[in-house]
């Protein structure tokens, strides 16, 4: 059954084309340096409203930093 969960390609280019860093987008988010590095490499999963948090940050659609997974989409 196919998931969605969050695009850490997309999230790490956004970033890195918005010139905000690690740092910068963990202070933004209220989270640590190494989360932002752990969802960049996509090491780790992240909640629907931590998505809905860096896509506030980041100035874009939430729906620019998720994808589906595991399956086709309906």
């Amino acid at each position: 059954m196919p998931v969605l969960e969050l695009d850490h390609r997309a999230l790490r280019r956004i970033r890195t084309e918005r010139g905000v860093s690690q740092y910068e987008l963990a202070r933004r988010v209220g989270s640590a340096r190494q989360e932002i590095s752990k969802w960049d490499r996509g090491l780790r999963p992240v909640k629907l409203e931590t998505v809905g948090r860096l896509a506030i940050a980041l100035g874009v659609e939430p729906t620019e930093l998720i994808r589906w997974s595991g399956g086709e989409a309906r």
